[in-house]
């Protein structure tokens, strides 16, 4: 079996284990545009799965990832499902029209992200980064867990977190909203948002041991794509800055491109190696050796803190067979 590193490409990951994707049910948040989501899902596309399910609220752009699967794997079925990430009712709604499409989901990805920047709530009332990077794809799982469930061993929960995560020590998920903008910047919701993210992906392997499922976090790297173009200038001189106090600012890193910013996405999603390390943070395309992220000392705990926080936000009891 190969080796994955920092130049690795989706493709790559997929050619090792095309066998994981051939007759796959495949669900993505955000694949669209120029980025990690739709080289994931174009690598996906050359070993013959089942179905290609892309979540997300651009029409136009869906259609023509669409139009370049078919280009490369004229078979493969793909469709789009709306789902605006910050509404919590647009996500629900989203979860059941995947529900009645398909039997069963073997892999979910939680990709999709909102840009880093000024503060603000969704029309739930939940801090924007937060409601979409986070408590969407936790809805958005639980919703789907009976067909994720029906799918029986192997499946996998695959959720997009960012190094950044380094940079909190502390978890205040008590005050998701930052006590409604006074002590946010646009760096912090950030790291909270993926945090939550690491956190979730514990909570979630712990439920889905006893059904030989695996879940995982991950950081894609420093990837040149739309959503880092779109990050304000002050964001990222702060958010830069801040690494640079912390000690975890690498100069000189090559940023990647989006088809190397996929490849930990798909190990985590695909790679047979990495089954017994359910609830694992991947970095580089392996599972990260040099740090992991904890969160007060003790990561399981807190990511049981967070769900039953998560809960009451949703006003919901997930619990499964």
């Amino acid at each position: 079996m190969p080796d994955f590193g920092t130049e690795s490409t989706g493709q790559e990951v997929v050619d090792a284990y095309p066998e994981n994707v051939r007759d796959r049910i495949i669900v993505i948040t955000g694949a669209t545009g120029h980025s990690i989501g739709s080289a994931a899902t174009l690598a996906f596309a050359s070993a013959a799965p089942r179905q290609l399910i892309l979540v997300n609220r651009n029409l136009e752009k869906s259609k023509r990832l669409i139009s370049l699967i078919h280009e490369k794997a004229p078979s493969v079925s793909a469709i789009f499902i709306k789902c605006d990430l910050s509404s919590l009712e647009s996500v629900k709604q989203a979860a059941l029209e995947i529900s009645r499409s398909v039997p069963h989901v073997d892999i979910l990805i939680n990709n999709a992200a909102t840009v880093p920047g000024p503060y603000s709530q969704t029309e739930d009332g939940i801090e924007s980064q937060f409601a979409v990077d986070y408590v969407a794809h936790f809805l958005l799982t639980n919703l789907l867990m009976p067909k994720l469930l029906a799918a029986g061993p192997g499946t996998r929960v695959v959720n997009v977190a960012s190094s950044a995560v380094r940079h909190r020590t502390h978890a205040k998920f008590d005050d998701y909203n930052f006590s409604d903008g006074d002590t946010y910047t646009a760096f912090d919701g950030y790291i909270q948002a993926k945090l939550a993210l690491v956190l979730f992906s514990i909570a979630l392997a712990k439920r889905m041991e006893t059904h030989n499922m695996q879940a995982y976090s991950l950081h894609p790297g420093s990837i040149s794509s739309e959503m880092r173009a779109s990050v304000s200038l002050d964001d990222w001189q702060a958010s830069e800055k801040r690494r640079t106090e912390a000690g975890t600012k690498t100069e000189g890193t090559r940023k990647k491109t989006v088809e190397e910013g996929c490849a930990t996405m798909l190990v985590a999603a695909l790679d047979p190696r990495i089954a017994h390390q359910s609830g694992a943070y991947l970095k580089d395309g392996a599972v990260a050796t040099e740090f992991i992220p904890v969160v007060d000392g003790n990561s399981e705990e807190n990511s049981e803190t967070l769900w039953k926080i998560t809960e009451r936000l949703l006003r919901s009891d997930f619990t499964w067979p």
